[in-house]
């Protein structure tokens, strides 16, 4: 597969504050141990650091976030979005769950700190306040919880794809509309969190199915080409075609 240490993880976040200096003091205050300066921001106990761009008020970021959220949002959350004066862009490496569990963290952070939502620019999926910190609370369940917050399941045509887990370090999953599409995402979601939790040693020609009484499919290992290399949503680590037998 391509160079995988180009993957960047972008996460949105607006929010109320009146100016810079607003957004300074309230992450010095609020955000549980981040320090921003200049257009760095880092954990004091960790050392970590992330590049943070502010941008002005975006008119169409309230349209943005709801469609990403599919649902997600209550009339509440988009007006609070319509509102918003500044963005706030967490920008860090990406392509592993530690880096994944970092950034994830500082989003919670800077949601502390005033913020109102995250929208995960590297997959397009956007979240509410309260699901993205409960994501964060999740130790019980935590790569499920990274799932839920990174990857999201698309349709183009007939076939179901996902798009995310190149954040997380793994190959994404594609797979034609067989039975209905609700039971296709099913099919990726829990093939996408048995490579998480289980790790599998996967090759060309292995099957899988979500049981035993549920169909097979064969499983073969191609690039991503829904997306050009250099995109955000690009996955350099591939993506597993399952084909029904």
């Amino acid at each position: 597969m391509e160079n995988q240490n180009s993957i960047e993880i972008v996460l949105a976040i607006p929010g109320g504050w009146l100016n810079r200096l607003e957004i300074v003091t309230s992450i010095a205050k609020k955000s549980q141990g981040y320090l921003f300066a200049g257009e760095t921001i880092t954990h004091l106990n960790s050392r970590q650091s992330f590049d943070l761009e502010i941008a002005n008020h975006n008119t169409g970021l309230c349209q943005a976030f709801a469609l990403a959220g599919r649902g997600d949002f209550s009339d509440q959350d988009l007006k609070r979005l319509a509102r918003h004066t500044f963005t706030l862009y967490a920008i860090g490496p990406g392509g592993s769950l530690e880096a994944a569990r970092s950034i994830m963290n500082l989003a919670a952070g800077l949601l502390r700190s005033g913020g109102i939502a995250v929208k995960v620019d590297s997959s397009g999926l956007a979240h509410n306040a309260e699901r993205w910190l409960n994501y964060v609370r999740y130790k019980d369940s935590e790569l499920t919880a990274l799932y839920d917050a990174y990857v999201l399941i698309a349709t183009s045509g007939n076939t179901l794809y996902s798009c995310g887990m190149h954040n997380l370090g793994y190959p994404d999953a594609i797979a034609e509309i067989s039975e209905s599409p609700d039971e296709t995402a099913h099919l990726l979601q829990t093939f996408l969190l048995y490579l998480l939790h289980e790790t599998p040693q996967l090759r060309d020609g292995n099957s899988f199915s979500v049981s035993a009484a549920t169909p097979h499919y064969r499983l073969k290992m191609e690039n991503c080409t829904i997306y050009s290399p250099g995109a955000l949503f690009y996955n350099p680590f591939g993506r597993w075609r399952l084909s029904r037998l």
